[in-house]
């Protein structure tokens, strides 16, 4: 949903299908008519294995429905095998702060980029602050500011909570880096 408002506030009208409600949506579908598709796709039964992505964001590789993937190494060869179907000219947006997520991702043949908190990762929130109620005037506001590739970019807010909001914020300003989107209208589309 992050990915999709800022492709829409940078007038590139996507289409997004993803798990959960959007205020602003009606719903969980975003029906744009520009040239990207957003969707959060789901390991579940091999689903992955029915998309052929020009580039992927790749939050996590914990285990889980051991209902269908009998073994660890099972659940992450699906996930290594849709990293490998991104195309060189595609790209791999993955969090580095997430081991296995970072380690089977290391072979893509695609552009990469690493995002989260922990040095080293390409793009990087630091002096992460969530304002008080005084400063935010009503409703939770986290701000942060953004390195890539350890030189800042300036400071991003967001209005939902938690660690992983941050981080889904750093792997949509990494996907707007590769597609050298307007930071501005990255900004203004994750707040």
């Amino acid at each position: 949903a992050c990915l999709a408002e800022v492709l829409a506030a940078n007038s590139l009208d996507p289409m997004a299908l993803v798990g959960a409600r959007v205020q602003g949506w009606d719903g969980n579908i975003r029906a744009g008519g520009g040239k990207y598709f957003v969707l959060e796709a789901d390991e579940y039964q091999n689903k992955l294995a029915l998309y052929q992505p020009l580039g992927v964001i790749l939050t996590s590789v914990d285990y889980d429905h051991p209902d269908f993937f009998p073994t660890v190494a099972d659940y992450e060869r699906v996930f290594a095998d849709f990293l490998a179907r991104v195309p060189r000219h595609g790209f791999v947006v993955v969090c580095g702060d997430h081991a296995r997520a970072e380690f089977l991702s290391r072979d893509v043949k695609a552009t990469r980029y690493t995002y989260g908190l922990l040095d080293g990762n390409d793009v990087r929130a630091t002096d992460i602050r969530v304002l008080t109620e005084d400063e935010r005037q009503g409703g939770l506001l986290q701000e942060f500011t953004v390195e890539f590739r350890g030189e800042s970019i300036g400071r991003f807010e967001t209005r939902l909570a938690g660690r992983h909001n941050i981080e889904n914020a750093l792997a949509t300003i990494a996907v707007a880096l590769h597609l050298k989107l307007d930071l501005d209208l990255v900004r203004q589309g994750i707040a």
